[in-house]
């Protein structure tokens, strides 16, 4: 490296990569196209490496690119952490939090706990977004998110991340009113014939659905249709029979 790398820098390659050109991270920046052009090429230059590969169709990060952008995202949340550290210190109460929820969580337990912090620290920035796990881990560990909270079908060894749990919640199928199974008590293994709603394969859902059988000896339901968000069904149910 020739010269010092400059915060604006880095921040303006992270802008390019997520917008995907130059042209919508200039808009997101309220920069000219040029002034960010010249600003990743003289970053491009300190490094002595491409750090994005050029298309027509776009910008995406060469593997020397992305090693500096997730090293521009611990950089970004450990200045974050020192803003918070420093108005902590002036007393003032200020300073960013963020939070990533799943749906469950999102509509149970995250609203009265955001009632109660901003009660509390009322000068605090809340930024919340909706996320489910693994898929937040990566967002944590870069310190794009402060934290998640999130079902995890079982405990999760991980050095990388803090884990706690809040709660230990349960499922239960929903059906529609009228269905055959309603008001039954009923085993597992007697659902095996039903036409499952679930969520689709990657969301924790689908992993405590598949967890729940599979530590009974069970093979997997058929499934007739498969749910990129919750399935309409009652509250703490990670899956639906139809």
């Amino acid at each position: 490296m020739t010269a010092p790398l400059k915060l604006s820098q880095l921040r303006h390659l992270v802008a390019v990569v997520e917008a995907g050109t130059v042209r919508q991270a200039a808009k997101s920046l309220f920069l000219s196209q040029s002034s960010v052009t010249k600003s990743i090429q003289q970053l491009e230059e300190a490094v002595g490496v491409d750090l994005l590969h050029r298309t027509t169709h776009g910008v995406t990060p060469t593997a020397a690119g992305r090693a500096i952008i997730a090293r521009a995202k611990a950089i970004e949340a450990e200045l974050r952490e020192a803003r918070n550290d420093i108005d902590n210190i002036l007393g003032s109460g200020t300073g960013e939090v963020r939070i990533a929820a799943s749906p469950t969580v999102a509509i149970s337990l995250l609203p009265r706990a955001v009632l109660e912090f901003k009660r509390t620290r009322p000068q605090v920035s809340l930024q919340l977004q909706e996320g489910v796990y693994p898929d937040v881990l990566k967002a944590v560990r870069s310190g794009d998110l402060d934290l998640a909270i999130c079902l995890v079908p079982e405990w999760v060894e991980d050095e990388t991340v803090s884990f706690e749990i809040l709660l230990r919640d349960t499922v239960a199928p929903a059906v529609r009113v009228g269905h055959p199974f309603e008001r039954q008590r009923m085993k597992l293994a007697d659902l095996l014939s039903a036409d499952w709603v679930i969520y689709r394969r990657g969301q924790s859902g689908r992993d405590i659905f598949e967890h729940t059988f599979a530590s009974e000896g069970l093979s997997l339901p058929w499934a007739r249709s498969r749910a990129r968000r919750s399935p309409a069904c009652s509250r703490s149910s990670n899956a639906a029979t139809t």
